[in-house]
């Protein structure tokens, strides 16, 4: 299913850029870990040119989490899609002590969530 949205420049959001796929993947955690309401953000930890990461708390379990947030919108203006997507592919396949590896990642509109 093609959605569009209109952003705040007047130009057209699409999800025809690669995000797509990454909604139908399934997390290794579980859906309890695929919504931003499962966690408290506790303070950032960093930002950078598309998003932030922030030290949370999941609620459930009270592990901690750095929880990156990634701007849809800023990747795609950036031409950073393909970069993006592949950080979230190799993340969530290697299984190395030098490699972060990532359990879970969802969407909230115009922003992606890596855990």
């Amino acid at each position: 299913e093609k959605r569009a949205r209109e952003n705040s420049d007047g130009e057209e959001d699409s999800d025809e850029d690669g995000w797509e796929e990454e909604e139908q993947e399934a997390s290794t955690l579980g859906d309890e870990f695929r919504t931003l309401g499962a966690f408290d953000l506790i303070c950032t930890l960093g930002t950078g040119s598309l998003g932030h990461v922030s030290l949370a708390r999941h609620k459930k379990t009270r592990a901690l989490f750095a929880l990156k947030a990634v701007s849809k919108a800023d990747a795609v203006r950036l031409r950073q899609v393909d970069h993006v997507v592949s950080e979230r592919r190799i993340q969530t396949a290697i299984d190395h002590p030098f490699v972060v590896h990532m359990p879970a990642h969802f969407q909230v509109w115009r922003l992606g969530f890596r855990v």
